[in-house]
């Protein structure tokens, strides 16, 4: 994982929270501020793990909860920071954009030539719905992935001003926008 997601970890915690909690946080993790939140510096998934383990405890918020506030975060930190161009080139609806998700991981890898990104694929079905398929070598970001799906459809592709998530299976999640219904079906591997 580069540390650009740290960077975005450690920003979120810091306007949500507060330098005094960042600090906290860091202390439990046994991280540095300066030698773990190098933009461009590939770090072990376990220094993200770290840092979302001791966000969790330091702030007594679940793991998942912690990638929801952070998969929310993450849009909002990159539309702040001038990526609402290159976003909105994905597509004007949610289909479009996460058929482009994967295209968008492979521009990016010119720049971060260790990233492993996850795959999208999206399904629409009869009924209109679509349906997206999550995969990753890394377990447990769901939550992330929903969360960021949600503000997608609400900032970028809809105007929606709500979208609702429930969960009907393991890993499979439904959210409803408006008139909109996407499933995201998650599947961790290692591929």
């Amino acid at each position: 994982m580069y540390g650009v997601i740290h960077y975005v970890v450690k920003d979120m915690i810091v306007s949500q929270f507060g330098q005094e909690a960042l600090d906290q946080i860091l202390t439990c993790a046994g991280l540095d501020e300066s030698r773990h939140f190098k933009m461009f510096y590939p770090y072990d998934d376990k220094i993200l793990e770290a840092l979302l383990g001791a966000t969790s405890k330091c702030l007594g918020l679940s793991v998942e909860m912690v990638l929801e506030v952070f998969g929310d975060y993450f849009i909002t930190f990159s539309l702040r920071h001038g990526y609402d161009d290159m976003l909105r080139t994905l597509g004007g609806d949610m289909r479009s954009f996460i058929q482009n998700l994967d295209s968008l991981h492979s521009l990016l890898a010119l720049s971060y030539d260790k990233m492993v990104a996850p795959s999208f694929r999206c399904d629409t079905e009869a009924d209109g719905s679509l349906t997206l398929h999550y995969h990753s070598s890394r377990c447990g970001y769901h939550p992330l992935v929903k969360e960021k799906t949600k503000q997608i459809g609400v900032t970028l592709v809809a105007d929606l001003e709500t979208a609702v998530f429930t969960k009907s299976a393991d890993n499979v999640f439904t959210m409803s926008a408006g008139n909109v219904l996407t499933k995201v079906v998650t599947f961790d591997q290692n591929l």
